[in-house]
């Protein structure tokens, strides 16, 4: 277990046994264990089952301290350690959302997919990159003030992908319905609209080209794509977390 739980809390284990069902009218007595966790400075404790069927007893027991003590030093360690890190997004992130996209790939990746759509994204048509990315705002834009990294990333993923799976399906002419659909969704359909055949087909190819390149992207990736955007959240220090459970 991690050196942080043991120097900032009391671990103590209860056995004890329950009464399970097996069948109707069938029970047995199982041997259970209870843990206590208190934490050293502030008395707050919480106790907990040690349950079985969640890999390493450890790792249960690191997760309940991020889970139960959120703002201790400990759980900001842990989430450092497993990549939990908690964020929140960058004051005026929003602004020129896709030059700070574009500047996270150049500045700090570098694996072969990102230098690939490093090259890609200039070649983009502009009504297809931006819509790309109106759509990852919109969705940002609903996460609270905190955000864990992998929800940022299926965010930004999710809006992409869906963007470019919408590009697969227009066409050179649009119904009314067809056009209020695409207005609904963010499409700048006036664009849209007057694209010649050449624009047009170039639209397509670029739309499809993205669609394959977003599989090549790791978590790797995204982690320096979005750090453009993103900003951690420090763990709390012993004596904040003092004050905050003293003042709740």
């Amino acid at each position: 277990m991690h050196p942080s739980v043991y120097r900032e809390f009391h671990v103590s284990l209860a056995p004890d046994v329950e009464s399970r069902e097996l069948a109707r009218g069938v029970t047995a007595d199982e041997a259970v264990l209870y843990v206590r966790l208190c934490h050293h400075q502030t008395g707050q404790d919480a106790v907990f089952k040690l349950l079985g069927d969640t890999g390493s007893p450890e790792r249960w027991i690191e997760e309940q301290v991020m889970r139960q003590f959120p703002d201790s030093v400990a759980a900001g360690e842990l989430r450092a350690l497993y990549g939990q890190t908690r964020h929140r997004l960058k004051q005026g992130w929003e602004h020129a959302f896709g030059d700070r996209i574009f500047a996270g790939i150049s500045n700090f990746c570098d694996s072969n997919g990102a230098r690939y759509w490093e090259a890609l994204i200039p070649t983009l048509p502009s009504v297809l990159y931006s819509t790309m990315n109106v759509r990852a705002v919109t969705k940002l834009s609903q996460l609270g003030d905190e955000v864990d990294l992998k929800t940022v990333i299926k965010a930004v993923h999710d809006a992409w992908l869906a963007v470019l799976k919408e590009a697969r399906s227009i066409k050179t002419t649009l119904s009314g319905l067809q056009r209020l659909a695409l207005d609904l969704s963010g499409w700048p359909t006036d664009h849209l609209k007057g694209m010649s055949m050449l624009e047009y087909g170039r639209f397509q190819e670029k739309a499809q080209f993205a669609r394959l390149a977003l599989a090549y992207l790791q978590d790797e990736d995204w982690t320096g794509i979005l750090t453009p955007i993103l900003e951690d959240i420090p763990p709390a220090t012993d004596t904040e977390h003092n004050e905050t459970v003293s003042e709740s």
